[in-house]
Formats: C-alpha cells, structure tokens, sequence
C-alpha cells in the first residue's frame, strides 16, 4: 500500500511493505532532505558510515547529497512515513541547524508519528495540506 500528496516544496508518501531481503533500498542518495519515519519494523540505516537503527515512533532526517543504504533488522512488516524537501520548507529560524553540519542527520523519537499514519491512511486529502506545516 502506498499513499503520496505533493506540493511544489514537499512529496510525502505513506508506504507499507512485507521485507523478505536483506537490502530494502541500496547505497543512494537524494537531492533534497529527506525524512523517514517508522511506524512498524526495524531498519538500519548506513549513512556516510554511520550506522544507525530505527525503530517504531523513530525518524530520521537525512542531509540532501548523503549516501545512505536501508537495511531491515527483522522480516514482517515496514511500515513508514517518508518525506522529501528543500530548505525552503524550513522554517528560517532553525535553517542553520540543518545547514551547520551538511553531513550530518537528526534522529528523534515521536509518538506523534501514529496520528501521522492515521491521516495518511484516510481517503480525505484535506489532512495532507496542514500535515506538512
């Protein structure tokens, strides 16, 4: 299953996955940030050498131009919301956290991320717009 809503700044999807292989997606990298966040499952992400593990309610940014493999930790099912955006989705006020350390990522932990899931499963696309405030 996989939902998506973008705008000119923003592409954010809502996927659901069965993992059966070692690699979910290979060393690669992205033009713009990028957020994912677990709602269900247990990923490794490699990031310019660094690993690092995610878990429900975890989510990572990661730097545009930072290569990055995603393995999984355990089979069953991934579930996750991923985003992709430009520096001018940030507010001004923290833009220099996010280009201080251009390779570097910010991890968090959310319980906000299951109220993300259940506006991204629902058909009304009115959700979408104040999401990505």
């Amino acid at each position: 299953m996989k939902r998506c809503f973008q705008t000119k700044q923003f592409e954010f999807t809502y996927s659901e996955n069965q993992v059966e292989s070692h690699t979910l997606w290979d060393n690669h990298c992205h033009a713009r940030f990028e957020l994912i966040g677990v709602l269900e499952g247990d990923i490794g992400i490699m990031l310019e050498g660094r690993h690092h593990r995610l878990t429900k309610n975890q989510l990572i940014i990661i730097p545009p131009l930072c290569y990055h493999t995603i393995t999984p930790h355990k089979q069953g099912t991934y579930k996750r919301v991923t985003a992709f955006f430009d520096i001018r989705a940030i507010p001004q006020v923290v833009q220099n956290e996010f280009t201080k350390h251009p390779h570097e990522c910010l991890t968090y932990t959310s319980p906000l991320l299951g109220d993300i899931q259940t506006c991204c499963q629902s058909a009304n696309i009115t959700y979408y717009e104040p999401l990505l405030e």
